[in-house]
């Protein structure tokens, strides 16, 4: 027989990016629809220009060397965060840019950054308030290499090349 009574019902949420070995692949030219209400803290701890909760997620950019990356974030309920770092995920992170504008929800934070060689840039961000918000992140990039049709890259016979022309 069954009887009625009480029950409760507890669901644990991981995030899939919510450490740097974990970040999520980003483009040049690619939206990000994202959240953080719910993320914990990374390893990263605290960029050099903002505190807060750093309930982060974490995004990663197979980075071009030369090419000019700006990526931005806001949020109608998203007191936003965002930093730039390149390093390995598992060692030594170096920060190459930060943003934290202000106190208030939708202010739109900017990163710019380009490196001298191609690697992984890791992107930080989180609603610098414990209760997390719902944020909009974007990519664009300037100076991509073989834009131009007097740019374009010579191949020989039985050479692969791999690229993207998103951006």
């Amino acid at each position: 027989s069954i009887t009625a009574g009480d029950f409760y019902i507890t669901i644990d949420c991981v995030f899939a990016n919510d450490d740097p070995g974990d970040a999520q692949l980003i483009t040049c030219g690619e939206i990000v629809n994202g959240s953080n209400v719910g993320a914990t803290q990374s390893a990263i701890g605290s960029p050099i220009c903002a505190g807060g909760s750093q309930n982060d997620i974490l995004y990663k950019i197979d980075d071009v060397g030369g090419v000019d990356y700006t990526v931005t974030v806001n949020g109608i309920n998203y007191d936003g965060v965002l930093a730039a770092y390149t390093g390995s995920c598992s060692g030594t992170l170096t920060q190459l840019d930060c943003s934290d504008v202000g106190i208030g929800n939708n202010l739109v934070e900017t990163i710019n950054f380009s490196v001298g060689f191609n690697q992984t840039v890791y992107i930080q961000t989180y609603d610098w308030f414990s209760s997390g918000g719902e944020f909009v992140l974007s990519v664009s990039c300037a100076n991509v290499p073989y834009d131009e049709p007097c740019e374009a890259r010579n191949l020989t016979c039985g050479e692969s090349f791999s690229g993207s022309s998103a951006g």
